[in-house]
Protein backbone atom coordinates (compact mmCIF):
# COMPACT_ATOMS: atom_id res chain seq x y z
CA UNK A 1 0.00 0.00 0.00
CA UNK A 2 1.07 3.54 -0.63
CA UNK A 3 1.70 5.46 2.62
CA UNK A 4 0.17 8.93 2.87
CA UNK A 5 0.49 11.39 5.76
CA UNK A 6 -2.36 13.71 6.54
CA UNK A 7 -1.24 17.28 7.23
CA UNK A 8 -1.65 17.05 11.01
CA UNK A 9 0.41 13.84 11.19
CA UNK A 10 3.21 15.43 9.15
CA UNK A 11 3.19 18.43 11.51
CA UNK A 12 3.19 16.10 14.53
CA UNK A 13 6.31 14.33 13.24
CA UNK A 14 8.05 17.72 12.98
CA UNK A 15 6.95 18.50 16.54
CA UNK A 16 8.29 15.17 17.82
CA UNK A 17 11.64 15.98 16.20
CA UNK A 18 11.69 19.50 17.70
CA UNK A 19 10.76 18.22 21.17
CA UNK A 20 13.52 15.59 21.19
CA UNK A 21 16.03 18.11 19.83
CA UNK A 22 15.58 20.22 22.98
CA UNK A 23 17.17 17.58 25.23
CA UNK A 24 18.93 15.16 22.85
CA UNK A 25 19.69 16.87 19.54
CA UNK A 26 21.93 14.06 18.31
CA UNK A 27 19.13 11.50 18.74
CA UNK A 28 16.24 13.40 17.15
CA UNK A 29 17.00 12.34 13.57
CA UNK A 30 17.42 8.72 14.63
CA UNK A 31 14.06 8.65 16.43
CA UNK A 32 12.20 10.13 13.46
CA UNK A 33 13.95 7.70 11.11
CA UNK A 34 12.84 4.79 13.31
CA UNK A 35 9.25 6.05 13.26
CA UNK A 36 9.36 6.39 9.48
CA UNK A 37 10.85 2.88 9.15
CA UNK A 38 7.97 1.47 11.20
CA UNK A 39 5.50 3.32 8.99
CA UNK A 40 7.18 1.98 5.86
CA UNK A 41 6.76 -1.54 7.26
CA UNK A 42 3.05 -0.82 7.74
CA UNK A 43 2.81 -0.01 4.05
CA UNK A 44 3.95 -3.56 3.29
CA UNK A 45 1.94 -5.23 6.08
CA UNK A 46 -0.98 -2.90 6.86
CA UNK A 47 -2.89 -5.42 8.97
CA UNK A 48 -0.14 -6.00 11.55
CA UNK A 49 -1.53 -3.15 13.64
CA UNK A 50 -4.37 -3.69 16.07
CA UNK A 51 -7.77 -1.96 15.93
CA UNK A 52 -7.52 1.55 17.36
CA UNK A 53 -9.61 3.29 19.97
CA UNK A 54 -11.43 5.24 17.25
CA UNK A 55 -13.57 3.26 14.79
CA UNK A 56 -11.88 2.42 11.47
CA UNK A 57 -8.39 3.17 12.78
CA UNK A 58 -5.44 0.93 13.55
CA UNK A 59 -2.49 1.38 15.89
CA UNK A 60 1.08 0.14 15.67
CA UNK A 61 3.68 0.51 18.43
CA UNK A 62 7.08 1.67 17.23
CA UNK A 63 9.43 -0.96 18.69
CA UNK A 64 11.86 0.47 21.22
CA UNK A 65 10.23 3.91 21.28
CA UNK A 66 7.32 5.30 23.29
CA UNK A 67 5.25 6.08 20.18
CA UNK A 68 2.18 4.57 18.57
CA UNK A 69 1.33 5.28 14.93
CA UNK A 70 -2.40 5.71 14.34
CA UNK A 71 -3.56 5.04 10.79
CA UNK A 72 -6.53 4.33 8.53
CA UNK A 73 -6.76 2.08 5.50
CA UNK A 74 -8.24 3.19 2.20
CA UNK A 75 -8.18 -0.06 0.19
CA UNK A 76 -10.12 1.44 -2.71
CA UNK A 77 -7.11 3.74 -3.29
CA UNK A 78 -4.53 1.22 -2.04
CA UNK A 79 -3.47 3.73 0.64
CA UNK A 80 -2.49 3.64 4.27
CA UNK A 81 -3.12 7.09 5.79
CA UNK A 82 -1.11 8.09 8.86
CA UNK A 83 -3.35 10.31 10.94
CA UNK A 84 -1.71 10.62 14.37
CA UNK A 85 1.08 9.63 16.75
CA UNK A 86 0.54 8.91 20.40
CA UNK A 87 3.08 8.76 23.14
CA UNK A 88 2.97 5.79 25.47
CA UNK A 89 2.80 6.67 29.18
CA UNK A 90 6.06 6.18 31.00
CA UNK A 91 6.16 3.47 33.64
CA UNK A 92 7.59 4.24 37.06
CA UNK A 93 10.97 2.58 37.46
CA UNK A 94 11.86 2.99 41.12
CA UNK A 95 10.27 1.26 44.13
CA UNK A 96 9.31 4.66 45.58
CA UNK A 97 7.56 5.66 42.36
CA UNK A 98 5.85 2.29 42.09
CA UNK A 99 4.73 2.45 45.71
CA UNK A 100 6.64 -0.64 46.84
CA UNK A 101 4.07 -3.44 47.17
CA UNK A 102 1.01 -1.18 47.05
CA UNK A 103 -1.30 -2.11 44.23
CA UNK A 104 0.65 -5.19 43.21
CA UNK A 105 -0.63 -8.74 43.17
CA UNK A 106 1.70 -11.07 45.01
CA UNK A 107 1.49 -14.82 44.54
CA UNK A 108 1.60 -16.90 47.70
CA UNK A 109 4.82 -18.76 48.35
CA UNK A 110 4.86 -22.27 46.92
CA UNK A 111 4.50 -25.12 49.39
CA UNK A 112 7.30 -26.99 47.70
CA UNK A 113 9.15 -27.31 44.43
CA UNK A 114 7.13 -27.09 41.26
CA UNK A 115 6.82 -30.40 39.42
Amino acid sequence: MRVVFDAAAADDLDEIHAWITQDRPTEADSVVTRILTAIERLGHFPHIGHPGGVPDTYEWVVVGLPYIVVYELAPERDELIVIDYRSLPRRPTTPAAIGNEAGRHVLPAAAGPLR
